[in-house]
């Protein structure tokens, strides 16, 4: 984030925004229940102030579920126009594996959904206004195993990572989160 406000603007929605870079910037301007404004911009000291106008937002929701119709608690979908430009809108699902983002703009979004020991899963030209989406995770595989020293003592602090294996011009992951149950002992990944 290079800059961000959040003030209150004054009695007529004025906003000042420093930005300290030239060159294209998306801005992003969100308010509850209306469709946020993302856009890009050319920051500099001869722009004429902008006039945004938020619209009518609308509503995206349904059920975040394993394999075997099972609901995911805890799952969390972001929402984009198209990336990077994110839509500063997401959702958590609940116990039941449900889930409700309002704000959305009219038409359609992308959406990711993410959650510890499944496969994230993308979507792509999701109609907004519906609450029935149903969205499918995979569960992804894991590793179990024992660290040891030479003599075979169990190593009681220990970091462990998982990461892809890297070719020519792909991009690094972010590790997955890792704890051990027993120390020393067992190395798990959520399940």
């Amino acid at each position: 984030v290079i800059g961000r406000s959040r003030r209150t603007t004054g009695a007529r929605g004025e906003f000042c925004l420093g930005a300290p870079m030239r060159g294209e910037l998306i801005l992003r301007v969100t308010y509850p229940g209306l469709a946020p404004h993302v856009g890009p911009v050319h920051p500099g000291p001869d722009v004429p102030p902008l006039e945004i106008k938020l619209e009518r937002g609308n509503v995206l929701g349904g059920r975040v579920l394993d394999e075997g119709g099972r609901p995911i608690a805890g799952a969390t979908l972001s929402f984009y126009l198209d990336k990077p430009r994110d839509l500063g809108r997401w959702a958590d699902t609940d116990q039941s594996g449900h889930w409700l983002v309002e704000g959305l703009p009219l038409g359609v979004v992308q959406l990711e959904c993410f959650e510890y020991g499944y496969i994230p899963v993308e979507k792509n030209d999701v109609p907004t206004g519906r609450r029935d989406l149903d969205v499918v995770m995979t569960r992804s595989g894991g590793i179990k195993g024992t660290i040891v020293d030479g003599a075979n003592q169990p190593i009681t602090r220990f970091r462990v990572a998982l990461t892809p294996s890297m070719h020519p011009g792909d991009l690094q992951a972010a590790r997955p989160p890792a704890t051990w149950g027993l120390p020393g002992r067992l190395f798990e990944t959520p399940d």
